[in-house]
């Protein structure tokens, strides 16, 4: 029997690991389990670096989310120098703001924060690889009514898409790709339309964005949007373009 971040965790003979039934994950909690499997899984194999290899390229900031996260659960502001890709921003800039989440995405941590010096209140993704000098301030702040979860619901990325509804966008896989879709979900609302010998359909109901569009494109042309039109026309755009690079080549 093993404990991990309160969770209790049985471990049989032959070394399969499972949660206590009288834990309930709902289903926001599932990712959290885990990854407490996979920090048990690497206990195990701790003192021997040939069993589990991770993937090299890890993000900067990691060393900062235990005083975001004390920051975020008592409320104080924190003042961090900032660079934003985004925006192209070439050196750091000082600011102050009200955390309120951490968030993954790809390799990546976030922090869900609120600018203090904003007039109305907007969470932005601040990079944790993009910050330095974080100093939690003793001064609190109160919180707004904000659900990180609901801000998320139809997103794909980092990006919280405000004051635009989820499409419904229906993808079709080759059978090969179709099985790591249905391993390894592309989004949460992901459901199976139809399938069949050499072929997969599934329906997201999600608000396209950049990295959306990054997602479909990693699959090249093992996947084919179906609808809605203008899902279609911006993937047909991006190659478009990208064939454009190459054009001069040719």
């Amino acid at each position: 029997m093993l404990h991990s971040f309160n969770v209790e965790i049985l471990v049989t003979k032959d070394y399969h690991y499972y949660i206590n039934q009288d834990y309930e994950l709902v289903n926001e909690k599932s990712d959290f389990y885990n990854y407490i499997l996979l920090t048990e899984a690497y206990k195990q194999a701790k003192f021997n670096q040939d069993i589990m290899y991770f993937e090299s390229r890890t993000a900067r900031g990691l060393n900062n989310l235990n005083g975001l996260i004390h920051a975020i659960q008592n409320q104080q502001l924190v003042k961090i120098e900032y660079m934003s890709f985004y925006n192209n921003e070439s050196e750091y800039r000082e600011i102050v703001v009200e955390p309120y989440a951490l968030k993954e995405f790809k390799y990546r941590w976030y922090l869900l924060a609120n600018d203090r010096n904003n007039q109305e209140f907007h969470i932005h993704a601040y990079g944790l690889d993009r910050m330095k000098n974080l100093d939690i301030k003793n001064s609190t702040f109160k919180k707004q009514e904000y659900s990180v979860s609901g801000a998320y619901q139809h997103a794909f990325g980092i990006e919280s898409p405000e004051n635009r509804k989820p499409e419904k966008i229906r993808l079709k896989f080759d059978p090969q790709q179709g099985k790591y879709i249905k391993s390894l979900p592309i989004h949460q609302s992901q459901k199976v339309i139809e399938e069949a010998a050499d072929f997969l359909i599934i329906e997201l109901n999600l608000i396209p964005s950049y990295a959306f569009y990054q997602e479909i494109f990693s699959m090249m042309d093992r996947v084919e949007v179906l609808s809605p039109a203008s899902v279609k026309v911006e993937v047909k755009r991006i190659y478009e373009r990208c064939l454009g690079v190459y054009s001069a080549e040719a």
